[in-house]
């Protein structure tokens, strides 16, 4: 459900767009997912001063506008992303300038990574997708599939296109992303990149992720010793004693594996997965025995890496319930608090 609150929220990221000079004018556009509905500018509208009766309001499955409030031209793309991406709830298309330059030049690079920040938060890999009219159902295809399994892409010469899983996220990827064009920009083409092993590196020691095995062949012995210890722990992560956590998110789920290495906190996302709302009848309701299929799977994936599972724990939301019968069986799918029974309800407990 869709308040005046989230309009305002929506209202005041677009603005904080528009003074990062991530956009000028009427370039750019920006959207977020509420639940099955999602909020995006209007067309033409400026995302630096965008105002509240810019804002269209749309069902994120069909496209419908339920607002009168038409979106921006390159909805296709938002929304499109937003259906097959159910670990996102933001996108932000902007043509900051550097990045922007990046997109109209004649040969453009192949690797972003010139520091650590862009593997990390902008991605590894950045898809360029080739010149297609701005609004067209060929870019909105082009930019869905490329981000299918990437959260940055370069539109040449015409913009960037970024996502999140909240706006912070969304937010900082653009910032990044722009950095490192500025940096290549800047440079006059003479930059260096990480390679494929720092990369890996950061993977390990910031992200807190495992990596696959690299080969033990390298061009120094710190790299040659870095390979044979991951290679080695590979080796013995069966019956490593670990801690699954399955989280439960409002738009997607994920369980985690985490032990102690040399006393510090070792995580590893082992399975992340959609949480997506089901409309029975004429109530909204959580699809809890998908969520329970996916918990088990990601116990499953974990057995299957050879982890001794000590323990696990449950982090979800605590505001549905759901009745059980007396052999401890669910009744029926909770209804989610996003169902439109909830509206209006605040406002009356605050009387």
């Amino acid at each position: 459900m869709i308040t005046d609150q989230h309009i305002e929220e929506f209202v005041k990221q677009a603005h904080r767009v528009g003074e990062a000079g991530l956009t000028v004018c009427s370039s750019g556009n920006l959207s977020w997912r509420i639940g099955d509905e999602a909020l995006v500018s209007g067309t033409g509208s400026w995302v630096p001063t965008l105002q509240k009766e810019k804002v269209s309001h749309c069902v994120v499955a069909s496209g419908e506008v339920l607002n009168g409030v038409k979106p921006s031209m390159e909805s296709g793309f938002h929304l499109g992303v937003l259906r097959t991406r159910p670990d996102v709830n933001v996108v932000l298309h902007f043509q900051s300038p550097y990045a922007t330059a990046v997109s109209c030049m004649k040969e453009k690079p192949e690797n972003f990574n010139v520091t650590a920040e862009v593997p990390c938060h902008v991605g590894r890999e950045i898809p360029v997708i080739p010149y297609l009219r701005p609004g067209s159902p060929e870019l909105a295809k082009a930019v869905v599939e490329a981000m299918r399994k990437h959260n940055s892409v370069l539109l040449t010469n015409h913009g960037q296109v970024v996502c999140g899983k909240d706006f912070d996220q969304a937010f900082e990827r653009a910032m990044f992303f722009e950095m490192a064009c500025r940096i290549i920009i800047q440079s006059g083409g003479d930059y260096s990149v990480l390679t494929t092993r720092e990369i890996e590196d950061l993977d390990i020691y910031v992200l807190g992720k495992k990596t696959k095995e690299v080969s033990p062949r390298s061009v120094d012995c710190h790299a040659s010793c870095f390979s044979l210890k991951s290679a080695h722990n590979q080796h013995h992560s069966m019956n490593k004693k670990v801690y699954l956590a399955a989280d439960f998110g409002g738009g997607s789920g994920r369980v985690i594996a985490g032990w102690l290495e040399n006393g510090r906190l070792v995580m590893e996302e082992v399975h992340r997965f959609g949480n997506r709302q089901v409309r029975l009848g004429e109530y909204l309701h959580w699809d809890f025995p998908a969520l329970f299929e996916d918990m088990k799977q990601g116990m499953k994936l974990a057995a299957a890496k050879g982890y001794a599972v000590q323990s696990i724990g449950i982090d979800t939301w605590g505001v549905d319930f759901g009745l059980l019968d007396r052999d401890g069986c669910l009744l029926g799918n909770p209804v989610c608090y996003r169902d439109h029974h909830t509206q209006g309800v605040p406002e009356q407990v605050g009387r």
